[in-house]
């Protein structure tokens, strides 16, 4: 989560789009913010009666995401996750703040529920990775630092005390990335702030991790576009009309890089170490957005059976996956997912 990249110091006003309510309530008005934060552009629209709340409610809000990647920034050695991966292989359980052990609570939980394809402990691996990206003719790593990589990663060595609120790295050189988790959670805790102000119409996006609120006015919900198949012109797409849920697309479409001919995803397989190979493109719809985003990770790494076997099992969650078979881009999706398919 770069904090390198400079913030922006006044808020973009986007637009400002009239609508009226029902039940006599005073006219709610549309406004839209955007600011990079994590890595990622943050996008938020909401609905409110004056811009002067909208406004107030926004700054606090980008207030609270700046807050979250003090604590979650692998990027910056000031963070609290970074003074914690510096613990690593000491043997010391070491207290952290009530939202960190949260989060790391949650994503082992995640681990466990998906046998490990979702594993916050992948840091080595994803620096493996991270270099490669950078070069004119990047190489895969060589077996050697895979393996040392991988001995300094795995989700059971990421033990937690719930009673002091402490975490132990186990294993040395332990380093957690919260890529696949973070922007999640910043937009749930968007949510729960605009909730708590009485705000119930609104749109957070955290660079694709999506958060909804109740529908605009007159709307029958926010549209939001998801990929369904490709073809000869390129990726094809559907408009979902969604409110109060979460939605999240991962996959190899957007970060790749190729070696020896082979295209890796830029997500990391923890059983290989390697990144994905061949097309996969996971769209998950789910109450909240931490659940959203860590398992749409996941679900590009596991089988296609095993992925919507997995979905079915949870509850509210809803699966839309888009795989490569003998050189077809197939879609399967699960019950219930809201496109009526």
């Amino acid at each position: 989560m770069n904090q390198h990249m400079q913030r922006v110091s006044r808020f973009i006003l986007l637009a400002v789009l009239a609508a009226g309510c029902q039940g006599g309530e005073k006219e709610l008005q549309r406004f839209d913010y955007e600011e990079p934060h994590m890595g990622a552009l943050f996008r938020i629209s909401l609905y409110a009666e004056s811009r002067t709340i909208a406004d107030e409610t926004a700054r606090d809000a980008f207030t609270r995401i700046d807050e979250l990647n003090r604590i979650l920034s692998d990027y910056s050695d000031e963070s609290e996750l970074s003074r914690l991966n510096r613990t690593a292989g000491s043997g010391e359980f070491v207290s952290v703040s009530h939202e960190l052990y949260t989060i790391l609570e949650r994503s082992k939980e995640f681990s466990e529920m998906t046998d490990g394809r979702f594993d916050i402990t992948i840091g080595p691996l994803v620096d493996l990775w991270r270099e490669q990206r950078g070069r004119a003719r990047p190489e895969l790593p060589s077996a050697k630092r895979l393996r040392r990589a991988q001995m300094s990663s795995g989700y059971e060595h990421l033990d937690l005390s719930r009673t002091d609120q402490s975490v132990r790295l186990a294993r040395p050189e332990m380093r957690l990335d919260p890529g696949g988790i973070g922007k999640g959670y910043a937009a749930d805790a968007v949510r729960n702030l605009f909730e708590e102000r009485g705000l119930q119409v609104f749109m957070i996006d955290a660079g694709g991790d999506i958060v909804l609120g109740g529908p605009p006015p007159n709307q029958e919900g926010w549209e939001i576009s998801i990929p369904t198949g490709v073809s000869e012109s390129g990726l094809e797409t559907k408009t979902l009309k969604l409110s109060r849920c979460a939605i999240t697309t991962s996959g190899d479409l957007y970060q790749a890089i190729t070696m020896d001919g082979v295209r890796y995803s830029h997500i990391i397989d923890p059983a290989t170490g390697v990144g994905v190979t061949g097309s996969r493109m996971a769209t998950v719809v789910a109450p909240d957005g931490t659940t959203a985003d860590a398992l749409a990770s996941a679900f590009t790494i596991g089988r296609a059976d095993w992925s919507l076997d997995l979905a079915n099992s949870i509850t509210g969650l809803h699966l839309s996956l888009l795989y490569e078979e003998n050189g077809e881009v197939l879609r399967s999706v699960s019950e219930g997912f809201p496109d009526g398919k």
